[in-house]
């Protein structure tokens, strides 16, 4: 199995149990699922099975690029419309300062991704960057893990702004966790396909590391801010 398929096989891997976890945290926030939220979630936890089954199924006879183009597209359909219907009936409640701060981000981090690079660079496809583990270890410094770094930079950001659009809808570190997880495989396939830059498993790691990172340290402010206002009480 080459590298490319197997970064592709992980990556519909990584959107099915994206997608499992999305689909029980909302199921999580329904007062009235609260007494059948057990048997909800075997039943999922079935049906997800299943929809494993059917995608290994399909990548055999397909292959798993359009396997993982369909099931991406479907994430983001079912993004795009959760996120519309969460403005439409939280719209009074958002903050819209941070929102415009939130989108004008996104569009800097597509630019820095996907319109910054050329296609005479390196476009090698792989799982891990052992190269920069195995520098940083011989020359005793992390200054070849800067690639790794720059990633995790680059979304702190993301997990940082995205709940103080709506403290109480978003302050759950798996909003972070899914839309940056979702954001990072879109922009790593996009690469492969378009041979921009070099589309790797660390990268899906640092981002969503990064991404994660940004909501605790949005939280442990959160949690500053309160420990200083009892304080003062």
């Amino acid at each position: 199995m080459s590298n490319q398929t197997s970064l592709q096989a992980i990556m519909i891997g990584l959107l099915l149990a994206g997608s499992c976890l999305g689909v029980f945290r909302m199921l999580a926030k329904w007062k009235t699922m609260k007494q059948a939220f057990p048997v909800v979630v075997a039943i999922l936890l079935v049906l997800f099975g299943l929809l494993t089954a059917i995608m290994v199924y399909a990548a055999l006879l397909m292959g798993t690029g359009p396997v993982l183009l369909a099931l991406l597209l479907l994430a983001l359909l079912a993004a795009v419309g959760a996120v519309v219907v969460y403005l439409v009936e939280n719209f009074r409640e958002l903050n819209y300062g941070m929102l415009a701060l939130f989108v004008v981000y996104l569009l800097a981090v597509v630019y820095i991704t996907l319109l910054f690079r050329d296609t005479t660079g390196d476009h090698t496809i792989s799982l891990f960057r052992m190269d920069m583990l195995a520098n940083a270890l011989r020359t005793h410094s992390l200054v070849p893990m800067k690639h790794i770094f720059l990633n995790m930079a680059l979304f702190m950001p993301f997990g940082f702004l995205l709940p103080h659009i709506d403290m109480d809808g978003l302050d759950d570190i798996t909003c972070p966790l899914l839309f940056s997880l979702l954001l990072t495989i879109l922009i790593e396939t996009t690469q492969m396909m378009l041979n921009l830059g070099q589309a790797d498993l660390t990268d899906i790691v640092a981002n969503v590391l990064g991404g994660v990172l940004g909501y605790v340290v949005y939280w442990l402010l959160g949690r500053w801010g309160v420990a200083e206002e009892d304080a003062d009480d």
